[in-house]
């Protein structure tokens, strides 16, 4: 008989009714897979941003895909980066101030971004900055519509951007807050399986092609309006298609050496 598929059982999704300091200790320690709050944004936050996304400026991420492509507001450090890995200043500073401009004056209110950061300062002990580079803070907080999926990737900017913050950062994660969730589909898809030299055959565009992930753990979480989402990106992660409209807030957060949490997109 062939034998069965070892899993690892700390690669699991915990629920909680709000995030605590140990979820994001167990995150940073790879001791649980990924944390979800059911409705932790609520729903007159995200229909706040609802009604602010029309007067919000959006741009085509995976251009490719003509049929339905991603629409993102607000800068990413990956789509400024020089080929060194560092950041193109003059490129970058002028978007971020106008998505910070943006934002203020679509004026969603209440502001789902400062209700996300504060909610998990607060799990942390203590307020959530922006990521600084030479002392000028970074963009955070994307809203993206991704209905038709999006591919296999990773995010670690100790990898993809190598010591552009100003401090030294000993882990990442990520968070999600679906604003809103498809009829179907569009689960955030993530593996047991973190980056190997090996698998830049397997690139395609942005992402990785699915052989990248093969015999590898999964698992999967359905999106639920108002739900927040944690989980550690240097690991393979990815959105299945969607039935229905998929928007969600997104942002990075950065474990620095003196203990302190850093946000940025």
């Amino acid at each position: 008989m062939p034998s069965q598929r070892l899993r690892d059982p700390l690669f699991a999704a915990t629920e909680a009714t709000a995030f605590t300091e140990r979820h994001l200790a167990d995150l940073v320690a790879g001791t649980t897979a990924a944390v979800r709050v059911p409705d932790f944004l609520s729903d007159a936050t995200c229909q706040a941003l609802g009604r602010a996304l029309g007067r919000l400026p959006t741009a085509v991420y995976d251009p490719a895909r003509v049929a339905d492509p991603i629409v993102r507001f607000g800068p990413a450090l990956n789509d400024y980066r020089t080929p060194d890995g560092g950041l193109d200043h003059e490129r970058y500073w002028p978007a971020a101030d106008a998505a910070r401009a943006a934002w203020t004056r679509a004026g969603p209110r209440p502001d789902a971004v400062a209700a996300a950061l504060k909610l998990l300062g607060c799990a942390w002990g203590e307020a959530i900055q922006p990521a600084p580079v030479h002392g000028r803070p970074l963009f955070g907080g994307t809203v993206r519509e991704i209905n038709s999926g999006a591919l296999i990737h990773y995010d670690e900017a100790v990898r993809e951007v190598p010591g552009l913050f100003d401090q030294h950062l000993t882990a990442q994660l990520a968070f999600n807050a679906w604003l809103l969730a498809p009829e179907a589909g569009g689960e955030t898809r993530l593996w047991r399986r973190r980056w190997q030299p090996e698998d830049e055959r397997h690139r395609h565009s942005y992402g990785y092609q699915p052989p990248v992930t093969d015999g590898a753990q999964l698992l999967e979480l359905t999106p639920s309006t108002g739900d927040g989402l944690l989980f550690a990106p240097a690991n393979y992660h990815a959105i299945a298609p969607a039935v229905g409209r998929r928007v969600a807030l997104a942002f990075f957060l950065g474990l620095t050496t003196r203990g302190n949490l850093i946000a940025w997109t």
